[in-house]
């Protein structure tokens, strides 16, 4: 996942002379898009005024709250606060460069708006600039509109940056927001060398009599599942900006009244590792009620307590709520071996772990939640056993061999058909844990269309020919075969996408194969699923999104947080990545849940958020507002862009804290 892009890309012909486009990250919320500024070179404008009095700058590599880095090179730069500059209040915004760059990289600050209170509006973005030592590329502000899928309008003062050493200097940006914007996005920037201070930034309608810096367009009608997701995030945003002012840890009214709410309700817990009863999990049970769904996330890939916390809810589901299948977000044929091993058979289960080939699963707590899996089966009936399944689809190969292998048994005159079906993924499917010689992103796109005509072909077989082959078999195993057929085809169509579109296919995937496993199951099984906080959120989009709106009640999600403290993740720094590895956090934005949760002091507990309406004081928990999100990579340089605004209890019906967290124990890889 490239997280920046770097400078030195040109502008479409738009004079007799190119020059150097000021490019930004692609993605929505990240990212910044393109912009020329205009058909000239960039004007530094008048001379600068005299040089200020010196300052005696106190920076911290700290950024308000509600910022977050937006794009450039964190490597050439350093953002932060400066509570020795400040044109008003006590703090300002910062950006300096790490040595001396004389032009070329960036650094932005952005944070992203609803677009609600601003349509058909012509809109100021005002602030304030100090620069010392700032080269003629300059200082400025930038503002972006966004509207489903595409960009309205862009203005980074590309014409007109503000350079050199000079006191504080008004700048400004005007433009329309067209009726169909789903969302601004605006913040400082700095490129070239030196160091500028921000302050005081409006945002603010104006009349028609005030001109525009840059023009807006109307957009073509978009409507993709993308575009649909980018509508909902900018939903969750504030109509306004957030800490204009830069100043820092303002965490709002009400904060205390909420904090002691949290801390009444909250449901304390005797500590996260396995082993200690389950006496303590009697109210989530409560919470959980008569729900089959209950799906069990986590807020990094990496974080121990998470782990063990979600090993215990899942003994505690089996043995007192009569749970009798368990999920991972782990490819599903290769968790079918898994599942012969917790219901009794011969094998190795860490080199079953480590055929699942996710690093996230491959520690030490899955172990023992697998071990504990198997002890529990061996004293209960067959029909009371907890069977293990995967529902991801990230590996076509297994599920390539399991269907050429059944069709070649029951049907050898059709195996040809099979064989051509998939000939096609021969370079690109997994052997194993070895990824394919090219990713299929990267195969032309009229190669792909006839792929995935192929590919559907091979299903269509196995559906159409359902009573003969069952008959051959048994309705097992051709089960098994048919939804192998299915994440072939659902994997063909997921690689095959551009990464935004790629994860809300998989999302979409994972809900529909948590249904079809679901259906394997005796009439009022239930099930706990495993996996990051957003797969199983009630987010659009999200898996759990998708059960939210088949099942209704029927599915309960949990969120998961921690304070402070180290986990597992690949570490990333300026869109490099530099190996998996133990990391850390120690930023607790005043404004998170997270701050609310560390301020009741309770080291481990789980609350309803479905009872925050019941009480005034809690209104503040309701959000949105930010709350950590760590995936599988982490550049420990931008920790405030590993927040994402949360609805609750909209997005999670109930939450569980961890004060501070640890990293999980990671195992060796081992394929036998």
């Amino acid at each position: 996942m490239r997280l920046f892009s770097p400078l030195g890309a040109r502008c479409a012909r738009g004079s007799a002379r190119t020059r150097p486009v000021r490019w930004l990250g692609a993605s929505w919320l990240l990212g910044l898009a393109v912009a020329c500024g205009g058909d000239t070179p960039a004007d530094p404008g008048p001379p600068p005024p005299e040089p200020p009095p010196a300052v005696a700058s106190r920076f911290v590599a700290q950024l308000p709250d509600g910022w977050q880095l937006m794009g450039g090179d964190a490597t050439a730069f350093e953002a932060g606060s400066d509570s020795g500059v400040a044109r008003s209040g006590r703090w300002s915004a910062a950006l300096r460069t790490r040595g001396s760059p004389t032009g070329g990289p960036f650094l932005a600050l952005g944070q992203s708006l609803n677009a609600e209170p601003w349509r058909g509006r012509r809109v100021r973005l005002r602030g304030w600039i100090r620069t010392a030592g700032v080269s003629a590329a300059g200082a400025t502000l930038w503002l972006r509109v966004d509207g489903a899928g595409t960009q309205l309008a862009l203005d980074n003062m590309a014409s007109r940056p503000l350079a050199g050493t000079a006191d504080w200097r008004p700048a400004e940006i005007v433009v329309d927001v067209p009726a169909q914007a789903t969302g601004l996005v605006l913040g400082p920037m700095l490129i070239g060398g030196g160091t500028a201070w921000y302050d005081d930034l409006t945002l603010e309608p104006v009349g028609a009599e005030v001109p525009v810096t840059t023009t807006s367009r109307v957009p073509a009608a978009v409507d993709t599942a993308a575009a649909a997701r980018q509508r909902d995030g900018y939903a969750r945003q504030p109509g306004t900006i957030v800490a204009a002012g830069f100043e820092r840890g303002d965490a709002g009214s009400g904060w205390a009244d909420a904090v002691a709410w949290l801390r009444r309700v909250a449901v304390p817990l005797a500590g996260a590792a396995p082993g200690r009863g389950l006496d303590d999990l009697a109210p989530v049970g409560a919470m959980i009620g008569d729900a089959r769904l209950v799906g069990l996330g986590e807020g990094t890939h990496g974080t121990r307590e998470h782990f063990q916390l979600k090993h215990r809810l899942v003994e505690y589901l089996v043995r007192e709520r009569g749970f009798t299948a368990f999920a991972i977000e782990a490819t599903w044929p290769e968790a079918n071996a898994v599942d012969r091993w917790v219901r009794g058979a011969e094998g190795d289960p860490a080199v079953l772990l480590s055929n699942l080939y996710f690093w996230t699963w491959n520690t030490e707590e899955v172990l023992e939640l697998l071990r504990w899996l198997r002890a529990h089966n061996a004293t209960v009936p067959a029909a009371r056993q907890v069977r293990f399944f995967g529902f991801d689809m990230q590996a076509p190969g297994a599920a390539i061999d399991t269907v050429r292998a059944f069709v070649g048994r029951v049907d050898a005159p059709r195996a040809a058909l099979v064989d051509s079906g998939y000939r096609c993924l021969a370079a690109v499917r997994n052997r194993g844990p070895r990824p394919g010689t090219q990713p299929y992103a990267a195969v032309p796109v009229a190669d792909r269309a006839v792929c995935a005509r192929d590919v559907a072909a091979v299903h269509a077989l196995l559906v159409e020919r359902a009573g003969a082959y069952a008959a051959a078999s048994s309705a097992e195993e051709y089960a098994r075969a048919r939804q192998s057929a299915r994440l072939v085809v659902q994997w063909e169509d997921m690689a095959g996408r551009d990464p935004a579109g790629g994860g809300l296919a998989r999302d979409r995937y994972m809900a529909e194969n948590t249904d079809w496993l679901l259906a394997q199951l005796p009439a009022g099984a239930r099930m706990v699923l495993w996996a990051h906080n957003y797969h199983v959120s009630a987010l659009s989009g999200a898996q759990g999104g998708h059960l939210r709106a088949r099942h209704g009640a029927g599915y309960v999600n949990v969120g998961f947080t921690f304070g402070t403290g180290s986990f597992s993740a690949v570490e990333a720094s300026g869109g490099r990545f530099l190996g998996l590895r133990t990391l850390a956090t120690t930023l607790v934005p005043a404004t998170s849940f997270e701050a609310f949760a560390q301020a009741t002091a309770l080291p481990f507990f789980v609350f309803d958020a479905r009872r925050i309406g019941e009480d005034a004081a809690a209104r503040p928990l309701a959000g949105p507002l930010p709350m950590r999100s760590i995936g599988s990579v982490f550049d420990a340089s931008r920790p405030e862009a590993y927040f994402t605004r949360t609805v609750l209890p909209g997005d999670f019906d109930l939450v569980a804290h961890v004060q501070t967290g640890s990293a999980t124990r990671l195992l060796p890889f081992r394929f036998e």
